[in-house]
């Protein structure tokens, strides 16, 4: 009789001892914690980019602004292509009006170059060029609306390619 008991409070704890680690898992994803995590803002298979709206779209050759409203997931917009040691500069007057919204310069190895929060400033990433690679500029968004303005400076020295919303 006490070994049924002891084996049934043995089932118990080994369930609950898997059970709030995967209830906490779920919960952490879903906050604005993971969304500013490193892990997530530099992962290589980044989740669906859904957007509500989307207007005012204007790719330059040297940028990319527009206007959304409830976007969430990621997209790679910019992909640059640089030589060793360019200085590249990345003028971001991006302006988020609710939600949580991320600026991050990848290497082609998924490495956090730099990242900006657009909820904090305005501001300019810079950095040199560590090899011949390519870097790209990804907008992480959760629930995020607001415009997005983005410029590359000095792309007479790097190949810039915008990358589509739909692939």
């Amino acid at each position: 009789m006490k070994n049924i008991k002891k084996n049934k409070l043995t089932i118990i704890y080994v369930l609950i001892l898997i059970i709030i680690p995967l209830i906490g898992g779920i919960f952490y994803k879903n906050t604005n914690f993971y969304i500013g995590s490193d892990r997530y803002l530099s992962c290589k298979n980044p989740d669906e980019l859904k957007v509500k709206l989307m207007d005012d779209l204007n790719d330059t050759p040297n940028g990319i602004n527009f206007n959304f409203t409830g976007l969430s997931g990621t997209w790679d917009l910019i992909e640059l292509s640089a030589k060793e040691n360019n200085r590249i500069t990345i003028d971001d007057n991006s302006k988020i009006n609710s939600g949580k919204c991320y600026t991050v310069i990848l290497d082609s190895d998924y490495n956090i170059i730099d990242k900006n929060n657009e909820l904090d400033k305005k501001s300019n990433i810079e950095f040199d060029a560590i090899k011949n690679e390519k870097y790209f500029v990804r907008v992480v968004g959760k629930n995020a609306s607001g415009s997005i303005d983005i410029k590359i400076n000095n792309i007479e020295n790097l190949d810039v390619s915008h990358r589509d919303f739909f692939k």
